[in-house]
């Protein structure tokens, strides 16, 4: 077996089942059932031929760490004719996807999943893993270390890994042991680029910023995480990427206790963490053929295999000791402000008050201080529930407040405390007091309490009661109306009533039309729901997630073609795409284009495929705009 490969074909466990069975099963596959201790392996359960699955029950897994990688929906349909022998496969129920990491070497069983399906509790199958020591040698020493252990939330922390790799034999000792490798050792750092950064963590720099000074354009160093062809290096042909650091030549003691001496690789990244746990960092593995002995002019290799354990990083609550009652919760170095508007009012007036905490930290969870809370400001205002918003690095708390005391000449200063992480303790800062001129709320005359009529002010003693007709003391004929019946208007008004009401008809029957029939509300919300569904995959790609963004791509695109056909997106194949957008009218080119699209977002999603998750939402961008042109063209959101 090539445990090298980076292609490896599941080997099913379970019995092959004739196309009538029906009967609900579950069905185990890895990809590998020997590997080396550091490695992982692929692991899958399908519920086949199950209505409505639940996530199957992983029981007894103690051995191993397990990641999630999420579920598929399966709704297909392989027939193979060979020899004029007809087979066909029905897939029917979810797939569900998982990564193992052997938690030890040695021969270790993979406990069989269980799955409720309606009454009955059915049984995958056991498979036996051999997971395999490394080496007892000194030829290369992997180290990992952390320059801290213990950190605080945003507690910036580095992770550096060092590589010696021991001295050329003979007269060949002072010659980098990484130009003489006829291909670059494999060297897997999960941490070292960013779609295997644990989440909660913030790398402080860009992965390609750390590596790109140690490329090496010849070829000569570390194959790392199988960078390649695909990525933003891939500027050499078909000769392997390789990153080489500058070495620092250093002695240290091999397995037989002598002084030897080493050439030294370094690698590290700097990392903030957003939140509490415990972060592991690693296993990190080292493959490859190193030259270990001299026979006649040649260097002879043998092949080596290294691990680094896992090294663990705990991010901690701040204390509880000696926590003011003035903790707002925020996390960093910060600076305080207020800001009220106006700084003049009387007793009732409405004012806004905006207190801004401003710095590097962590600042989400962080809540507005309670003025209530505060005695010169209860007994003086009138407080009301502050509202929050987050601009960058600074979150801002505004109050609207209302004075209930005249003759006030200032607004109280504001204390709030945060965790200060680097001096490891909580910080009281205190905002500035506010000058402010509080008068006495204005106070209307009877006079002054009368309506305006235009622009003319009325004189309260104009006022006169009236009964009907002319007003009593009210000498001005213009104050006479006619007050007799107009056939001619009561017709005109029925008949503008009733026009409307005619309208109205019109109009909610058209819209109980459209309520009424769901496949055209499906097809004129279609595209609309794939622009959202491409700015949410955009929200993913700014966050670092690729496997989230290329997930949000090929289901946008699976939910528009199942809407405008009004069929489900549960399942959808590639094929299916390809066969009703050809129904729909789109032409032969656009829709094999989108079909290749689906093929490729499949392949990155489960590791068949190494595409970046941003080339790959610029190509559904363009995609995205040919396609509902196109549809709109056809008349398919009709």
């Amino acid at each position: 077996m090539n445990l090298g490969s980076c292609s490896r074909l599941f080997a099913i466990i379970g019995l092959a089942t004739p196309a009538w069975a029906q009967d609900p099963q579950v069905i185990v596959q890895v990809d590998s059932q020997e590997i080396y201790e550091g490695e992982s392996i692929l692991y899958r359960v399908t519920l086949n031929h199950v209505d409505a699955p639940r996530p199957p029950v992983l029981e007894g897994f103690n051995d191993f760490r397990v990641e999630s990688l999420g579920d598929q929906s399966l709704n297909s349909t392989s027939i193979t004719i060979i020899n004029g022998r007809r087979t066909e496969v029905v897939r029917r129920g979810q797939q569900y996807n998982y990564r193992l990491y052997p938690l030890r070497s040695g021969t270790l069983s993979i406990p069989a999943p269980t799955a409720r399906i309606g009454n009955e509790t059915l049984k995958g199958r056991s498979i036996t893993l051999r997971v395999i020591p490394p080496q007892n040698q000194d030829t290369v020493i992997l180290e990992m270390s952390a320059d801290r252990n213990s950190v605080y939330p945003m507690q910036p922390f580095r992770v550096t890994l060092n590589v010696a790799i021991k001295d050329l034999p003979a007269r060949f000792a002072k010659t980098n042991p990484l130009s003489v490798q006829q291909a670059p050792p494999a060297l897997q750092v999960p941490w070292l680029t960013d779609d295997q950064i644990p989440k909660g963590l913030e790398p402080e720099k860009d992965w390609r910023s750390i590596l790109e000074p140690a490329l090496n354009s010849r070829g000569q160093g570390f194959q790392i995480n199988n960078i390649g062809q695909s990525s933003a290096f891939s500027l050499f042909g078909r000769q392997a990427t390789a990153f080489r650091p500058t070495p620092l030549r250093t002695r240290r003691k091999d397995k037989n206790g002598q002084s030897t001496g080493y050439w030294e690789f370094r690698f590290s990244r700097t990392f903030v963490p957003r939140k509490v746990g415990s972060f592991q960092f690693g296993p990190v593995t080292a493959k490859g053929m190193f030259a270990t002995r001299v026979e006649g002019d040649r260097l002879i290799g043998e092949k080596v295999y290294a691990v680094a354990r896992s090294l663990p990083v705990i991010v901690k609550s701040v204390p509880s000791a000696g926590r003011p009652a003035s903790f707002v919760g925020a996390v960093g170095q910060f600076e305080f402000g207020s800001r009220l508007a106006p700084t003049q009012a009387n007793v009732g007036d409405p004012m806004t008050l905006t207190l801004a905490l401003t710095g590097q930290g962590t600042l989400e969870d962080a809540v507005p201080p309670d003025l209530k809370h505060i005695p010169e400001i209860a007994e003086a205002f009138k407080v009301y529930e502050a509202t929050t918003e987050t601009d960058g690095n600074t979150r801002r708390f505004t109050y609207s407040l209302r004075p209930m005391q005249a003759g006030r000449s200032e607004f109280p200063a504001i204390s709030l405390s945060y965790f200060n992480v680097d001096r490891e303790q909580y910080v009281t800062v205190r905002s500035q007091a506010i000058p402010i001129e509080i008068g006495e709320s204005e106070r209307l005359s009877n006079d002054q309490i009368v309506a305006t009529l235009g622009r003319r002010a009325v004189d309260s003693r104009s006022l006169q009661a009236s009964e009907g007709g002319l007003f009593a003391n009210d000498a001005n004929w213009r104050s006479l109306r006619n007050e007799s019946v107009r056939p001619l208007q009561w017709t005109f008004g029925w008949s503008g009533m009733i026009g409307c009401y005619v309208l109205a008809t019109l109009a909610i029957g058209h819209v109980r039309r459209i309520k009424g029939d769901p496949a055209l509300v499906r097809r004129r919300a279609a595209s609309g729901a794939a622009r959202q569904a491409l700015n949410s995959a955009l929200a993913q790609l700014k966050g670092g997630d690729e496997d989230a963004t290329c997930r949000q791509l090929r289901d946008g695109f699976a939910n528009l073609v199942a809407d405008v056909t009004d069929t489900s997106a549960e399942g959808i194949t590639p094929g299916d795409v390809e066969t009703r957008l050809l129904d729909l009218g789109i032409s032969d080119e656009l829709a094999q284009t989108t079909r290749q699209f689906f093929e490729t977002c499949d392949a990155r999603r489960y590791g068949a495929g190494s595409d970046q998750a941003g080339p790959l939402f610029q190509q559904a961008e363009s995609l995205l705009e040919h396609l509902l042109t196109s549809l709109k063209e056809n008349k398919a959101f009709r």
